[in-house]
């Protein structure tokens, strides 16, 4: 019997709980992460530490990423296991357009204040 019958789960997670999505999105690579999507890829599941594909574009200043995941329905306030969102990240990693870009967006500037 060939396996070429066998589908893939295209939101399987390893051992961290990463996805594919949460993989490429960490890495940068804009044409994957946009194929992932296409698939079925399902774009907020969070890894065994609470981030998301959005969250790690956005920590690792991967600006067009950021803009696909956010055109495609990332929830833009998801915050990790410690309450970091993908704007804290952007901040703290001094990515400048990538805050930029989640603001514009309607990311919460005060969502720690209030949480």
């Amino acid at each position: 019997m060939s396996n070429s019958n066998k589908k893939v789960d295209i939101n399987a997670t390893d051992r961290y709980g990463e996805t594919a999505l949460i993989r490429e999105s960490r890495r940068g690579e804009l044409s994957q992460v946009r194929s992932l999507l296409d698939q079925g890829a399902l774009i907020n599941t969070a890894d065994n530490d609470g981030a998301t594909a959005l969250i790690y574009a956005s920590r690792y200043g991967y600006l067009p990423v950021v803009k696909l995941l956010i055109d495609q329905g990332a929830i833009l306030d998801q915050a990790d296991n410690n309450g970091y969102t993908p704007l804290m990240w952007a901040s703290c990693e001094g990515h400048k357009e990538v805050v930029i870009k989640l603001i514009e967006s309607g990311a919460d500037v005060n969502w720690y204040v209030y949480k």
